[in-house]
């Protein structure tokens, strides 16, 4: 009889069946030894930090105290921003690039056709020279702007101040455009501003020195930094 199971082509003889070999065990992708910080890298830009939140406060100190104290006209102001924030927003006659047009040396400092602007590229400073009036009063008198040099000026006499300021587009600034106000005297501060910038005939403007500000001018290099407003005849310090 003839059978009808076909031979295992993978059996001859007999040789036993060999297992099967296991699939290979899939490997982990290599991945790299994670990288050791060094001290230094952690803890200078810390220290640096730390020391620029310590020395900020010192310098503003420092400035406040052997500052040159000038006094600078300001714009009229919206008394109702106090009611916005803690902050109010000031602008100078000296912030006015119509106002700075008339000051002598603010024209030279323009370029000519074909030249680049210097002066006014972003970070680059130049100076207004400020003159103290000649005689003291209360409130103070504003200080009047002389001349503009895109240089540090040196050998100042003793009655004039550099102030740094910068060009921005279509107005300068010197760092003193915002004053932050108390919440406890926001209120008291809004009337008295919202008075000295009314007058019974609204086509009389008030005097000028009405509102001024009172700033502390480095020496070194014209930052200044605010010590208080003059609302009449009281003297708002910060």
């Amino acid at each position: 009889m003839t059978s009808n199971v076909s031979p295992d082509p993978q059996n001859t003889g007999d040789r036993p069946l060999l297992p099967s070999a296991p699939p290979p065990t899939p490997q982990p992708f290599p991945t790299a030894a994670p990288k050791r910080i060094s001290p230094w890298g952690f803890w200078l830009p810390l220290a640096l930090q730390t020391l620029v939140v310590v020395l900020t406060p010192i310098q503003a100190s420092l400035l406040l105290a052997r500052g040159e104290a000038v006094v600078l006209q300001t714009a009229p102001v919206d008394p109702y921003d106090l009611f916005r924030g803690y902050y109010v927003t000031l602008r100078y006659d000296i912030s006015d690039l119509s106002q700075l047009a008339l000051v002598p040396g603010w024209r030279a400092i323009q370029p000519q056709p074909g030249q680049d602007r210097p002066w006014n590229s972003p970070g680059v400073p130049f100076y207004i020279v400020l003159e103290a009036p000649t005689e003291a009063t209360t409130p103070p008198r504003p200080w009047t702007a002389v001349r503009v040099e895109g240089d540090r000026p040196t050998g100042l006499p003793a009655n004039q101040v550099a102030l740094q300021g910068i060009y921005r587009g279509n107005q300068v600034t010197y760092g003193l455009e915002r004053y932050y106000i108390p919440e406890d005297q926001r209120v008291d501060i809004n009337n008295r501003i919202q008075a000295l910038q009314t007058t019974p005939d609204p086509n009389t403007p008030p005097p000028p020195s009405s509102f001024v500000v009172q700033v502390k001018v480095g020496s070194q290099n014209g930052d200044a930094i605010l010590e208080g407003l003059w609302l009449g005849e009281t003297f708002l310090k910060f």
